[in-house]
């Protein structure tokens, strides 16, 4: 049996390799969700629906459509997406760069940050 503790660091190991898959995963979904974002984004700013100007008598039905990007559901849905996906893409840096300061401070044999 192995004694409690010893080891030579495996769980510490472990744990860097699990920050850097964790810094993968938010960055990637977080610029997964960017290009999704986007693509609404721009689609809500070329498709039109409803009329703008409905209390005019001279156009009537004839009166041009707003684009979707104008009815402030669409943007509070879009924007919330959008400030979400740039939440996660930063926290992912943030976490790689922690990560790799950890990595510096280990190399020079300082594991204070593994505790």
């Amino acid at each position: 049996k192995k004694a409690k503790g010893s080891g030579g660091g495996g769980g510490k190991a472990q744990y860097t390799t699990m920050l850097t898959i964790r810094s993968g995963l938010v960055m990637g979904a977080g610029y997964r969700l960017a290009q999704a974002v986007t693509i609404a984004c721009r689609y809500s700013c070329v498709r039109h629906q409803g009329f703008a100007d409905t209390v005019s008598e001279d156009k009537g039905r004839l009166a041009p459509e707003r684009p979707i990007i104008d009815y402030q559901n669409q943007q509070l849905r879009l924007f919330k997406q959008l400030a979400t996906a740039y939440a996660m893409i930063f926290t992912g840096k943030m976490i790689g760069a922690q990560l790799q300061q950890v990595m510096e401070d280990v190399s020079k044999g300082d594991e204070a940050d593994l505790a």
